[in-house]
C-alpha cells in the first residue's frame, strides 16, 4: 500500500505537567519497562465511526532525556537542540498508509512531548475494520507495532421496522365499515340489517325488537 511520509521537527512540541506512562511497552523506543525514557505515551482514535465520515488518530510522543550523546544512533536536530528521532507510521486496512519522521527534542526541567495528528475518510460500508500503530527510532529500529479496530455501524440496525408490520384488520378496532358489527354464522346477507354476513348494530336491534313482537 502506498505511504505518505512527511517529516516535523520543531513544531507543536509542549511541556506535559504529571506523571506520564508508555502506552505499552511495544512502544518504548529507549529506557526499559520500568524506566522508559522516549515512548509513545498514548494512542487517541474513535472505536465507532459512521460510515463515510472521519477517522482522527493523535499519537502521543514523549522524550524525558535530558542528555543526549551525540554518538546516539538516533540523535537528531532539532533547531539548535539535539533530539532522538523515530518514524511513525499508521496503517489502516481501507485506506494509504501515512508517516511522519519526528525529532524530539531532549527534556528540560520537564519532559518534551508532542502530539501528531493522522486523519483517514472512514469507510463507506459496515463492518470492523483494523488499522496498524507502528512507532519505531529510526537508528536502532527500536518500537513495534500494534494493531487497533475501528467499527463503522450497520444503521439498519437501528430501525424499528416500522412500515413493515400489517395493517389493522377486522377486528382490530379500525373496521373501514364502521357499523361496529358482530360476525353471526348463518346469518345472510339482508340489505340494510347486515353488512357482507355481519349484523350491523341496527340490524340487532330490528332482530330483538322482531323476536319480541312474535313472543
Amino acid at each position: 500500500m502506498r505511504r505518505q511520509t512527511r517529516r516535523t521537527v520543531n513544531g507543536s512540541s509542549t511541556s506535559a505537567i504529571g506523571a506520564m506512562n508508555p502506552f505499552s511497552n511495544t512502544f518504548v523506543l529507549a529506557g526499559d519497562d520500568h524506566n522508559p525514557l522516549w515512548y509513545a505515551e498514548d494512542v487517541r482514535y474513535p472505536p465507532e465511526v459512521e460510515a463515510d465520515g472521519a477517522v482522527d488518530i493523535a499519537i502521543d510522543m514523549v522524550n524525558e532525556q535530558t542528555v543526549i550523546s551525540p554518538f546516539n544512533d538516533n540523535v537528531c536536530r532539532d533547531g539548535l537542540y539535539s533530539g532522538l528521532e523515530s518514524e511513525i507510521t499508521i496503517d489502516p486496512e481501507w485506506d494509504t498508509a501515512q508517516s511522519v519522521t519526528d525529532c524530539l527534542e531532549v527534556g528540560g526541567f520537564s519532559p518534551s512531548r508532542r502530539t501528531h495528528q493522522f486523519d483517514f475518510p472512514a469507510p463507506s460500508s459496515p463492518g470492523t475494520y483494523e488499522f496498524t500503530v507502528e512507532v519505531r527510532a529510526t537508528g536502532t529500529g527500536a518500537g513495534g507495532v500494534e494493531t487497533f479496530q475501528v467499527v463503522i455501524p450497520d444503521e439498519s440496525d437501528d430501525d424499528d421496522g416500522a412500515g413493515s408490520r400489517p395493517g389493522p384488520g377486522p377486528g382490530d378496532g379500525d373496521d373501514s365499515s364502521g357499523g361496529g358489527g358482530v360476525d353471526i354464522p348463518g346469518v345472510p346477507d339482508i340489505p340494510g340489517l347486515t353488512d357482507g354476513g355481519t349484523v350491523t348494530l341496527f340490524g340487532l336491534l330490528v332482530l330483538f325488537l322482531a323476536v319480541g313482537v312474535a313472543s
